[in-house]
């Protein structure tokens, strides 16, 4: 531990104190790393103590959620520093290091080293570590300072990736789990944001211009961090007479100060990490990995995020809670999207508290705790037919719908149907039901997500093709159809 002068007026539980482990060796992921040395803060009550919490931000967040006031470092985390939230007078705050930013390894801070996740054939490549290797590094930091009490992990964007990976792989040091702005994984799309992020900053590396580079890749990850509704109120379009479009200043801002600070090899790195985390290939081995978590979980999404979207949220949660898990999960309604537990602290302070989140636990919590409901995957069905056997589908679906949200989370809502005789009834469960002589429309209509055939015949026969063709999945025992087409259908059922 690193020796901390007194300041003057200032709380020394307040003051960060550096904690480093060295190791000689040590394996991540499969790739062997030397020389490795974490390191990582603590503030508040000495370690063991007082119950522990992790505080980590995403990948551009330093050390010191809390600042510094013996460097004049800024907080980052301001509103969480609260009795009733992370109260440094009765906890002890643990805040572990990203590589590159604090912990190192031989060679990851060497200028002739390999950079992370360089492309084949142009720069070399260091080891892809993923968001699962981080979890690993911070348990082997806590193994070094002699943490063995069980953790409060709040983790958000990367570090809410690192948590739940955290909270899976060392279930014994996770008693509590808050992660805001994650999920099991990231989507494609961000993904599809944060590979080029890194490319442009390759072809800085390539071209030996590495600071436009990172320049240009903070600013296309700004447009990503915020929400839409906020850039548009805050910066509007391009007026005429302006050179520029008004949010071009943030933007330059926000560029020239990230490429003048940041570490490029940590950048490259942590965004990648990013992108490599899975848990497993196939749904049952994630939720085997997932069973072994133990701790409370407190899921916590903003429907405007756009790198990591408030679906991907609830599959976490929906998942967690497939397994048993103690799961609840929170919305945060903000417009600054992703960066809303950054921008929009004090909201997320307050759910914070209405969830308890600090709160000795007493006992598990409630199933579907949070938002009220499990959250329940809808698919909308367009029916073509609605005689005895539709009528049959109807009451079967009105029967089972409590069962199939409770074990498979999915509600089925029939959202139009096609029929020949649009005077005759077809029965209480149908009323409300926009019917149509057209089976055709169920098709190109944007509330129909499968249609389910139970007419029968071969009238149906153009609709369906025209459905699988549009890559519109479809349901049918018509014995009669599958007889005659089946080969020519099949073909299209592929792309489905």
């Amino acid at each position: 531990m690193s020796a901390i002068a007194p300041l003057d007026g200032v709380d020394p539980a307040r003051l960060p104190r550096r904690l480093e482990v060295e190791r000689d060796a040590m394996v991540v992921e499969g790739h062997a790393l030397e020389a490795v040395v974490l390191g990582g803060y603590i503030l508040g009550a000495p370690l063991g103590t007082a119950p522990v919490v992790i505080l980590v931000g995403g990948i551009t967040a330093l050390p010191f959620p809390f600042g510094d006031p013996a460097t004049g470092t800024e907080a980052w985390w301001p509103a969480l520093d609260a009795p009733d939230l992370v109260d440094l007078a009765r906890m002890t705050v643990l805040c572990p290091c990203w590589p590159g930013n604090g912990s190192t390894w031989r060679g990851f801070d060497d200028e002739a080293s390999p950079l992370p996740g360089a492309s084949p054939g142009s720069l070399p490549s260091g080891p892809p570590i993923s968001a699962l290797g981080l979890a690993d590094l911070i348990a082997a930091w806590l193994d070094g300072i002699g943490c063995a009490t069980p953790v409060t992990f709040v983790g958000a964007s990367l570090g809410g990736l690192v948590g739940i990976a955290f909270a899976a792989r060392h279930p014994d040091r996770c008693a509590r789990l808050v992660t805001i702005s994650a999920g099991l994984r990231p989507d494609g799309w961000g993904t599809a944001t944060r590979h080029l992020q890194r490319e442009l900053v390759r072809d800085g590396l390539r071209t030996g211009d590495v600071t436009t580079g990172m320049i240009r890749a903070r600013q296309l990850g700004m447009l990503t961090y915020r929400g839409r509704d906020e850039l548009d109120t805050r910066f509007g379009a391009l007026a005429p007479g302006l050179a520029v479009p008004p949010v071009a200043a943030y933007l330059d801002h926000h560029g020239r100060r990230f490429a003048e600070r940041f570490p490029v090899r940590t950048f490259l790195l942590l965004s990648e990490a990013i992108d490599r985390c899975r848990f497993s290939a196939d749904p049952a081995s994630v939720r085997e990995e997932l069973a072994r978590v133990t701790a409370d979980v407190l899921v916590i999404g903003v429907p405007g995020d756009l790198l990591f979207p408030y679906p991907l949220q609830h599959e976490l949660y929906r998942e967690l809670q497939a397994v048993g898990a103690s799961c609840s999960l929170w919305k945060l309604d903000s417009e600054f999207g992703h960066d809303a537990f950054l921008a929009d602290q004090d909201k997320l302070a307050d759910l914070l508290r209405g969830a308890g989140a600090f709160a000795a636990a007493t006992a598990p919590r409630p199933r579907y705790d949070g938002v009220g409901t499990r959250p329940v995957r809808e698919i909308r069905i367009g029916m073509i037919g609605c005689g005895t056997v539709g009528g049959g589908v109807l009451e079967l679906l009105d029967r089972q719908a409590a069962d199939m949200a409770e074990r498979y989370g999915v509600r089925f809502r029939v959202t139009k149907i096609a029929v020949r005789d649009l005077a005759k009834a077809r029965g209480a469960r149908a009323d409300g039901i926009p019917l149509t002589t057209r089976a055709l429309e169920l098709v190109g209509d944007p509330e129909v997500d499968v249609i389910v055939e139970v007419a029968g015949g071969f009238e149906v026969e153009a609709t369906v093709t025209a459905a699988l063709a549009a890559g519109k999945p479809v349901v049918t025992a018509n014995k009669a159809l599958l007889a005659r087409k089946l080969a020519e259908l099949g073909v299209l059922a592929q792309r489905t």
